[in-house]
């Protein structure tokens, strides 16, 4: 019942103040690399959080996400009272996408234990690393799926 209350409070928040990691300039940045991309080509985010960058990737591609969608405490101290740090938080993403009529195909894993099995990517955009180890367990997983010519954004 307290989950369905704090998702409830989603709708509470005009779009324009959308959660977010990233500013203004990083949505420029992602717009401008995607613009060269088909819309039947593969994007990956990796690390989406509530999916500001999310809603504009998916205008330019197929949208893939993937993040283990564990509330974190840095999280709790962006937005707090939502999720309780330690909990899924793949409720409120999808809520957020759900209200902003953004579609991804979600992967719901460890950036670890992903593994790709779709087509190859082209474009990939991680915006989650906060040590060199844990960027390299991000491209590790999928460096040899990227498509020759691939775009990679890395955001942190």
């Amino acid at each position: 019942m307290e989950q369905r209350l704090k998702l409830a409070l989603v709708n509470d928040l005009p779009l324009d103040d959308h959660p977010r990691m990233a500013g203004k300039g990083d949505l420029r940045r992602v717009a401008a690399y995607a613009l060269g991309l088909s819309p039947d080509e593969v994007i990956l985010e990796m690390g989406p959080w509530l999916g500001f960058l999310s809603r504009e990737l998916a205008k330019y591609g197929k949208l893939h996400v993937v993040d283990n969608f564990i509330w974190t405490k840095d999280h709790e101290r962006r937005l707090p009272g939502r999720v309780v740090p330690g909990h899924s938080f793949r409720a409120l993403y999808d809520s957020f996408m759900a209200r902003t009529g953004t579609h991804a195909t979600v992967h719901q894993a460890d950036f670890a234990t992903f593994e790709w099995t779709g087509p190859d990517i082209a474009m990939l955009v991680i915006d989650s690393p906060k040590t060199a180890r844990a960027l390299q367990i991000c491209l590790s997983s999928v460096v040899d799926k990227l498509k020759p010519g691939a775009k990679v954004l890395i955001k942190n």
